[in-house]
């Protein structure tokens, strides 16, 4: 009874005091097909369903945190994600709280967002290919819905492109068709190599059109645009003439449209009637010649090639010259009526001194008034985005309510008669923008988006897309009014005046612009002078707070050897300079011995046997990719150049990435456990300690950093070197760390106090150092260096023991299996060699495809498999060396791989800024 009177109480009181309990929201989401919808959920205690707006069952998509759907994704930041939306996700989706109560509903609405081209016949064609681009299609205009699309573009398979319809340029970024005709209109789809939608285009061909007015009895040329043996010529005539003129012996002229030319040769019999028809050439320009031209040429002469093809179309309208006396008369009576006009006027300007030309002007304007019953300028079936064309059927919809919209009146034009307000004249292809209802000539209006991307009459944005073409009947232009006449000059000079105002009204008002934008630059020059003095304060300041602190930090930076010191000999009886020796004590020898014994008696009783828990070979042939996660680094400086698994925990994954941080995420909870910064430079080397919570990072800032992975902070800095850091391996008692450098240097160094105890290099070699390696048992290691060669070193003696020859490029990744007797080394020559450290020789070698990268290399726990990663993600079996895996799931270059615990499962790092997991 307490229960249900306490609940009660609590839904009455935000009643009584006026709170409004939350209704359902609803929200409306347009995604164009083929992108990418995301539905935020912000709380993992709600239910999102979803409803087809066509026939179809309502079903779950998301309980809580399980995804019902496969075919979308729970992100981190609670968002349910589809890749890829078709035409079948229009419907509604509803997110209800676990009390069943519909907190939020969103309706998805999938349309189609194709851009639209226009070529004329024998123009080239471009289309832009993105660099995420795989493949691209084209679909005839009039194929049926259900045929396969051609493809004119495939990267990763070219054998089966199409290459007669077009071809790369500009370094693969634009596919160009040349001399497109009908044949080449159609839809154009670009995807990814997952087959993705990236792109939609449609090109609509026509041929060249012409108006022609002639006299009679001269020629007119009609350009071929094609070879001359592929040419047809139709004639359609305007009207039938009349056969009344025709002579009894003249043939009677036929009915419909001519075949005047067909493939190159003059088929028209009856010379008398059509005229003189001929072929010729003009420049480089094949052309039709037709003489003589009287009204019964009137009529359309079309053009078209061997297909059918329309290349261009012509109307001509012939004008029959009249008699030399009108023209003799016309000559007369025009300079006389001019002479009288001018009369008149000065007569009148005389008679009535009073009245000015200014006043006449106002009134002629003051006169003009609109007619009576303007036409009005109606647009059908406008809708946004832009519907697709009717011969995409793959994915069609039904189109929406038609509506009707009229455009405005602009404040300096009249709304009766369709003039851009660009050009003041009537535009041969006019349109309308929506966001200001104002009419423009196309071709303008492009060019202006194309430069400014707004709107010229209120700055708001625009694109080409949104332009709405009006259909209106052509008039035909009026020949322009000739100053003859004393209206004819005052026409021609308040035309002047108009532009002048115009013009002037711009000036002001960019004018009035420019000094809004002065005045808002100088407020900010003013703040960033502000800003820049406070921050410049504030650098000193904790410069000074540094210079403080250093003595008191503990970290010993490297010491000058004694001059007295001698210098230990090399492998070939070289010496080898010791840079610094500040700590290497017989007891840290000791140390390190004793490790390398109990290491050493360890694998001994191991054996040969392999663990009974490892992954068998053809259970490894079998991997997949099951999870990857693209969000552990910045976006905005894409790359992750390092990898690293916990020993002890191998859900623990270390990555350094090319924004300078450290992360550290956990596997089985998929999420970030910490983001390590400090770094002012990429992060090229990561180790995980095996014991404790603490990760080490190298950088080419020429730092070694120690961080505290509970804390979240660097512990401790070490610096060892005069140059970025290129190697990194953490010594089996997990006291101590080895870094190589581009300095030549290789250090021994003490991450407990952050001493250097040991800094040698090879003076005979004088090259850089690319990757450090520590042997199992942790008294020998090598270094790879930039001129190809593996030196394998002495830790206690600190000299060159044995070097291996035989990469001819700089070596980028060596590995020690855990048998001890294996080393294995990449270069940039692609291939990998396999070294048996008793024999001191190169026992086998992996020759790689031509241009093969090799980053990362790793040998499972227990020596078993060995991973390549580099421009893919390769797995060998050891004594056979035979390919058990290849992964191509990266977009980039691998940079990092590495075996969970028993080859459990594989882990990789790439530049494509993703970390990817496989297993069974």
């Amino acid at each position: 009874m307490c229960p249900c009177v306490l609940f009660t109480a609590l839904l009455s009181i935000p009643l009584a005091v006026g709170w409004v309990i939350p209704a359902e929201r609803e929200e409306l989401h347009r995604v164009c097909a083929g992108k990418e919808f995301r539905l935020p959920v912000y709380s993992t205690s709600r239910t999102v369903t979803f409803t087809p707006n066509t026939e179809g069952p309502k079903h779950v998509l998301l309980d809580k945190t399980t995804v019902k759907d496969p075919r979308f994704e729970w992100t981190r930041d609670k968002m349910l994600v589809l890749k890829e939306v078709t035409h079948s996700d229009d419907g509604l989706f509803a997110i209800k709280l676990s009390s069943g109560f519909t907190y939020e509903t969103v309706r998805l609405i999938v349309s189609e967002c194709i851009k639209s081209y226009h070529r004329n016949y024998g123009e080239n064609f471009e289309h832009i290919i993105p660099e995420n681009g795989s493949l691209l299609e084209f679909s005839p205009r009039g194929a049926p819905s259900k045929a396969m699309p051609i493809v004119l573009w495939n990267r990763t398979e070219p054998e089966t492109s199409d290459a007669r319809r077009g071809r790369l340029m500009r370094g693969g970024k634009v596919w160009v068709a040349e001399k497109v005709t009908q044949v080449d209109q159609g839809n154009y789809t670009v995807r990814d190599a997952q087959g993705k939608v990236l792109s939609r285009s449609t090109l609509a061909v026509r041929g060249h059109s012409y108006n022609v007015t002639r006299f009679s009895k001269e020629t007119l040329n009609l350009p071929l645009f094609l070879p001359v043996h592929h040419a047809h010529l139709v004639f359609t005539p305007t009207q039938h003439p009349d056969e009344s003129s025709l002579s009894h012996f003249d043939p009677k002229p036929p009915h419909g449209a001519v075949h005047l030319i067909r493939d190159g040769q003059i088929t028209d019999y009856d010379m008398r009637y059509r005229g003189l028809i001929s072929l010729g050439r003009k420049g480089t320009t094949n052309e039709v010649v037709i003489a003589r031209l009287t009204s019964r040429h009137d009529g359309v002469y079309e053009i078209r090639d061997g297909n059918g093809n329309l290349v261009s179309s012509t109307l001509l309208q012939v004008i029959e010259k009249g008699p030399r006396w009108r023209s003799f008369l016309k000559s007369i009576t025009v300079p006389s009526g001019m002479f009288v006009s001018l009369a008149g006027f000065i007569f009148f300007m005389r008679r009535y001194p009073n009245c000015s030309l200014s006043k006449i002007i106002a009134g002629l304007r003051v006169n003009r008034t609109p007619p009576a019953n303007p036409p009005r300028v109606n647009i059908q079936d406008y809708s946004q985005p832009v519907s697709e064309p009717s011969e995409y059927n793959s994915h069609s919809q039904q189109p929406g309510p038609p509506t009707k919209w009229s455009p405005r009146a602009s404040p300096t034009h009249s709304g009766y008669t369709p003039v851009t307000v660009v050009s003041n004249e009537v535009p041969e292809h006019p349109c309308v923008s929506p966001v200001s209802n104002q009419v423009f000539e196309r071709r303008l209006i492009e060019k202006y988006i194309a430069e400014n991307g707004t709107d010229p009459m209120n700055g708001q944005p625009l694109s080409e897309e949104q332009l709405v073409d009006i259909k209106v009947s052509h008039p035909i232009r009026p020949k322009a009014p000739s100053a003859t006449s004393i209206p004819a000059i005052l026409k021609s000079l308040q035309d002047e005046w108009d532009a002048v105002m115009l013009h002037s009204f711009t000036l002001r008002q960019q004018l009035q612009t420019t000094r809004q934008e002065l005045s808002h630059a100088l407020y900010q020059h003013d703040a960033a002078c502000r800003v820049i003095a406070r921050l410049t304060k504030e650098v000193t300041a904790a410069r000074e707070a540094l210079a403080t602190l250093k003595p008191q930090a503990g970290l010993v930076a490297p010491q000058a050897v004694p001059a007295s010191q001698p210098a230990a000999a090399g492998a070939g009886g070289e010496p080898m300079e010791i840079s610094e020796q500040v700590g290497m004590t017989p007891e840290i020898i000791q140390k390190l011995q004793d490790k390398a014994t109990i290491l050493t008696t360890e694998r001994k009783k191991r054996g040969k046997t392999v663990p009974e828990e490892l992954v068998r070979a053809e259970d490894l042939s079998k991997y997949r990719q099951v999870a990857t996660h693209a969000g552990l680094h910045s976006a905005s400086v894409p790359g992750i150049l390092a990898l690293d698994l916990c020993p002890s925990d191998t859900n623990k994954v270390l990555t350094g990435g090319a924004d300078k941080n450290v992360v550290v995420f956990d596997k089985s909870e998929e999420q970030i456990v910490a983001t390590l910064k400090g770094h002012t430079k990429k992060v090229t080397s990561v180790i995980y300690h095996p014991s404790q919570s603490v990760v080490f990072s190298a950088s080419p800032d020429n730092t070694i950093r120690v961080w505290s992975v509970a804390g979240g902070n660097c512990v401790q800095v070490v610096r060892a070197h005069e140059a970025g850091v290129t190697g990194l391996s953490l010594h089996a008692t997990g006291d101590y760390l080895l870094s190589s450098s581009e300095d030549q240097y290789w250090a021994f160094s003490d991450i407990q106090t952050g001493r250097v105890l040991t800094k040698v290099t090879d003076e005979s070699a004088g090259c850089a150092l690319t990757c450090a390696q520590f042997h199992p048992d942790g008294l020998i290691f090598g270094t790879g260096t930039a001129d190809s060669q593996i030196k394998i070193w002495d830790l206690k003696e600190r000299t060159n023991v044995a070097n291996f020859p035989g990469h001819s490029g700089p070596v980028t990744s060596i590995a020690f299996s855990e048998n001890g007797y294996y080393l294995a080394t990449g270069a940039q020559d692609s291939s990998v060699k396999l070294w048996d450290l008793r024999k001191l020789k190169n026992f086998k070698t992996i020759t790689l495809d031509n241009n093969y990268e090799v980053k990362s290399l790793v040998f499972d726990q227990s020596g078993t498999y060995l991973a390549v990663g580099g421009s893919d993600i390769r797995v060998y079996i050891c004594k056979q060396w035979s390919e058990v895996l290849n992964f191509t799931d990266h977009t980039g270059l691998v940079t990092g791989v590495a075996f969970g615990e028993n080859a459990q499962f594989l882990t990789s790092a790439g530049m494509d800024r993703s970390l990817k997991f496989y297993s069974l």
